[in-house]
C-alpha cells in the first residue's frame, strides 16, 4: 500500500474521485457541498491519498483551523477496501503530518456512524450532535 502526499493535480483528482464514490454515490451528499474550495493545490489544505497496486482507495485532507490545531475532513475509504486498517493508516499519516508542521491537537467532524472508529484511535466527543450534509456528526478532538 502505497501512502501518497498529494502534489499533482492527477493525485488530486484521484482524491476527489475516492471522495465522490464514497459521499456522493454511497451517501448522496451533494455532489455541490462536497467538493469546496480547499480542495486545491498549494492552498492551505493537505491531502493524502492511499493506492493499492496504483488504484486510489482512501483520502483524507487537513488545514489548519487556527494555529496549532489541525482540522481533518473528508476521510473516505472505498467500499472495497473497508476493514483492512486503511482508515487507520490514512489517520495516523495524516496526524504525523500534522504534527510535523505544528501541530498539537486535531479536531475533526466525525459521523455517528464512524464514532467508535474514532473512539478507537483516541479522539473524544467535544460536542453534542449536529446535522451536516443530512447526515448526524460529533465534533471530535485528540490531543497530538
Amino acid at each position: 500500500m502505497e501512502v501518497i502526499r498529494v502534489a499533482s493535480p492527477e493525485n488530486l483528482q484521484a482524491c476527489l474521485r475516492v471522495r465522490h464514490q464514497v459521499f456522493v454515490l454511497e451517501q448522496h451528499i451533494p455532489a455541490s457541498i462536497e467538493v469546496d474550495g480547499k480542495d486545491v493545490l498549494r492552498g492551505e489544505s493537505h491531502h493524502l491519498l492511499l493506492a493499492d497496486e496504483g488504484k486510489p482507495v482512501a483520502t483524507g485532507r487537513w488545514y489548519f483551523q487556527e494555529e496549532g490545531v489541525a482540522k481533518f475532513q473528508r476521510i473516505a475509504v472505498l467500499e472495497t477496501h473497508r476493514n483492512r486498517g486503511l482508515g487507520k493508516r490514512i489517520m495516523d499519516e495524516m496526524e504525523r503530518q500534522a504534527m510535523e508542521l505544528g501541530a498539537a491537537s486535531v479536531v475533526l467532524d466525525a459521523q455517528l456512524s464512524a464514532k467508535r472508529f474514532y473512539d478507537r484511535l483516541g479522539y473524544a466527543a467535544i460536542s453534542g450532535p449536529f446535522r451536516e450534509a443530512g447526515i448526524e456528526h460529533l465534533r471530535m478532538k485528540k490531543p497530538l
